[in-house]
């Protein structure tokens, strides 16, 4: 979904109608206004379209809403924090190993030594950490990274934001997080439909007795031919 985020006020600013324009330029212009207006009139689209933006380091909150700013950097934390949490719950348990050696696998495990315990211990209150305190200072790290991330001056309006994350993740490990989800969304079905288009002239029914993985060879050396000869004649 990279590059594909405009507000309404970027769409206004484009397609708003100048003094050379013809009669037919702005009639254009306004058709294409009211059809983007139409499809993207929609809460949910516009909320993920404003974290698609928020992420994208050419962009962040530039073409977003001046009183949407703060709903949209909580929506952010708020997704960051479940992020996280899940990302800690589906870590693997390291299972302990015992230092004992023993003769064959059978061999029974020496019970702990008892640690002798002074009578000032029997006052002592265990801590215990509390859940809302460590939510709490997470959210807070988690804040600080993404004003910092703004703070960042723009990428250029060229880079690759999947390239930029790629060596900017580790400064950003919980927003690079969130990138990861929103910047791997296509901005377009075009790509699946030429993949479709290009299976539809293999598979023919002339050729309907092809295996599937001999189809998926020959679209991807179609595809990978069309990609060279574009090469070769921009170059």
């Amino acid at each position: 979904m990279a590059g594909h985020r405009c507000s309404g006020v970027c769409v206004e600013e484009v397609l708003k109608p100048v003094a050379d324009d013809s009669e037919l330029t702005k009639t254009i212009k306004a058709f294409v206004l009211t059809y983007l207006n139409e499809k993207y009139d929609n809460a949910a689209t516009d909320d993920l379209l404003s974290i698609a933006s928020l992420v994208d380091p050419r962009f962040k909150t530039r073409y977003i809403k001046d009183d949407k700013v703060e709903a949209v950097k909580s929506r952010a934390v708020a997704q960051m924090l479940d992020e996280c949490q899940s990302t800690s719950q589906a870590a693997p348990a390291v299972p302990s190993i015992s230092l004992r050696g023993g003769k064959g696998d059978g061999a029974a495990a020496t019970p702990a030594k008892l640690q002798k315990m002074t009578l000032g211990s029997f006052f002592k209150k265990s801590y215990t950490k509390s859940t809302a305190t460590s939510d709490l200072t997470e959210q807070q790290a988690i804040e600080a990274e993404l004003n910092g991330y703004l703070q960042v001056p723009d990428a250029d309006s060229e880079t690759n934001p999947l390239e930029w994350w790629k060596i900017n993740s580790a400064i950003y490990p919980r927003v690079s997080l969130l990138a990861k989800r929103y910047l791997c969304i296509p901005a377009t079905s075009s790509p699946s439909e030429r993949a479709f288009s290009t299976g539809g002239n293999i598979v023919s029914c002339h050729r309907a007795a092809l295996k599937p993985d001999t189809v998926d060879r020959l679209v991807f050396s179609g595809k990978k031919t069309c990609k060279s000869l574009q090469i070769v004649c921009t170059s």
